[in-house]
């Protein structure tokens, strides 16, 4: 996957903060709505497959208040970046061959390392069986350390 230049870099560093700072509740159900369209395209992000698909359970296990001890923060992030992902003319056009998607890949990337903490608790609220399985879902979430 080509690597964002510094430009495309600040300018989804500001997409992503002023998108974030937008997110409200009614934008979580419009999310979770989009699922299908979701999973088509995230299967193509390759290694950060599974954290993905563990956030979007993770919005699942808010919004049906199964799981409420993470930050609004976090869920604006999430929300965001799965519009982002979904949106295909972002910072960088989607259409771009293999520098299309490296901003989206960029996106997930600044939740998953702003939100390490929120993300293990998170881990380990499902390992301790709490509740690993959300609404209509047939395979359980791989746990990796």
């Amino acid at each position: 996957m080509a690597k964002l230049n510094d430009s495309d870099k600040d300018r989804v560093n500001a997409a992503y903060n002023d998108g974030v700072k937008n997110v409200t509740e009614e934008d979580v159900a419009k999310t979770l709505e989009r699922e299908a369209e979701f999973n088509s395209k995230v299967n193509k992000l390759g290694e950060i497959w599974q954290d993905v698909q563990m956030l979007f359970r993770m919005l699942k296990d808010y919004k049906s208040k199964k799981y409420t001890a993470v930050p609004w923060k976090m869920i604006a992030a999430i929300v965001f970046a799965i519009t982002y992902f979904l949106w295909p003319f972002d910072v960088v056009p989607d259409v771009i061959p293999l520098v299309g998607w490296s901003d989206d890949i960029g996106v997930f990337g600044m939740v998953l390392y702003s939100f390490k903490a929120e993300i293990e608790a998170y881990r380990k609220w499902i390992a301790a069986g709490a509740s690993g399985k959300s609404d209509n879902d047939d395979k359980e979430l791989e746990i990796v350390d």
